[in-house]
């Protein structure tokens, strides 16, 4: 006999009747965000619980859970960094990460991930010996960003260790910026839960850009022994996030690749000012369109990695190319005088997303010119 399953979908349910494999398929109804699966024998007793989060299967707009954490699994302090249970498509997520200054020894917590050592009096003490927990999200190209809250922040210390958290920010490359000081209330075995803290006011966390890093800290602090903990923790012991992060992804409508490069580096689109293709934003001498072809930040100075040289009596080329940039033209072309240019005759030995590499189909014989070099156009 099956098992009777009921799925509540944003606050809706419905019963079906599954057969005894573990493996669970549902149709979800295309308002939903988030759900629960229950399982129940034949005799009407529960025997798993499961939150989830849906995500877009293509590329429209998703609004939900983007980034979680479960740490059911987790012992002696949690591996780090720690991969996301739960991520949304067209999102890069960096894991949870222990600062270099978090202790590990002693005996942990299980269905726990943390650390040990947060005795400094204030966050900023704790900031200097890098006695904190960062994790980070950026969208992918084509997409911009909100965060409307951290949905949930499951959490155990044990007596002696630290009384209050700062949770900050930073987007790109700037300073970070406090959001939130907390308490952490509760030192029994059993955890707490912070959860949920508004974001949706901080204008920096809103639309942002693809390819913006936005790193997330939690900078513990006010424990009274070295040896006193602080954990996320399976508060719920179930498979569901013990830590996410709520909010939105939109597409950017219409806009071309190097569009949304523009849009990531210089907040428009238009082929033009600092934005412009030819125009050279630092002292390497690179030209935008040249760093847009070469995956190279166009606001920091880079050393070229085009490599061109001679090797095994033929000129050859090397070049990194940008998987993203598929709407411009790049190759490699020679010459015999510097001034006819051509791809004839090059001969290609590998040609993928990621990079190229060429030689000159003529050999270097002694007593002729021959030069190559790399060519970077936009269609």
């Amino acid at each position: 006999m099956g098992s009777a399953t009921s799925v509540a979908f944003n606050g809706a349910s419905a019963w079906f009747i599954i057969n005894s494999s573990t493996q669970i398929t549902a149709t979800v109804p295309t308002n939903a965000t988030s759900g629960v699966i229950t399982v129940i024998t034949a005799n009407g007793t529960a025997t798993s619980a499961v939150s989830f989060a849906v995500t877009s299967a293509g590329g429209g707009a998703y609004t939900g859970i983007l980034a979680g954490w479960d740490v059911a699994g987790q012992t002696g302090y949690g591996v780090s960094p720690l991969a996301p249970s739960t991520n949304a498509l067209n999102l890069t997520i960096t894991g949870l990460t222990r600062g270099s200054g978090v202790a590990t020894t002693g005996t942990a917590a299980a269905r726990a991930w943390g650390g040990a050592g947060f005795t400094d009096s204030a966050a900023a003490g704790a900031i200097t010996a890098n006695r904190y927990a960062t994790f980070g999200i950026s969208a992918s190209p084509g997409y911009s960003v909100s965060l409307s809250s951290v949905g949930r922040f499951d959490y155990r210390r044990s007596g002696t260790g630290p009384a209050s958290g700062l949770l900050q920010c930073q987007v790109g490359s700037g300073s970070f910026l406090d959001l939130i000081q907390f308490t952490y209330s509760v030192s029994t075995s059993g955890g707490g839960s912070l959860g949920p803290i508004d974001l949706s006011a901080v204008a920096a966390l809103q639309n942002v850009p693809p390819g913006t890093p936005i790193t997330f800290r939690i900078v513990n602090y006010g424990a009274t022994s070295s040896g006193g903990t602080w954990y996320l923790f399976d508060v719920a012991n179930s498979a569901a996030p013990d830590l996410t992060l709520v909010g939105s992804l939109t597409p950017l409508a219409g806009l071309t690749p190097i569009q949304s490069w523009r849009q990531q580096w210089f907040g428009f689109t238009n082929n033009a000012g600092q934005a412009a293709d030819t125009f050279v934003n630092t002292a390497d001498g690179m030209p935008n369109l040249l760093k847009y072809a070469l995956g190279l930040n166009p606001l920091i100075i880079a050393t070229n990695p085009v490599v061109a040289g001679l090797a095994s009596g033929y000129l050859r080329l090397t070049t990194p190319k940008n998987p993203t940039a598929t709407d411009i033209f790049i190759a490699a072309v020679v010459s015999s005088d510097l001034t006819v240019w051509t791809t004839n005759g090059i001969a290609v030995d590998q040609d993928s997303p990621t990079r190229l590499d060429v030689h000159d189909g003529l050999p270097a014989a002694a007593g002729t010119n021959r030069y190559i070099r790399l060519r970077v156009s936009d269609p």
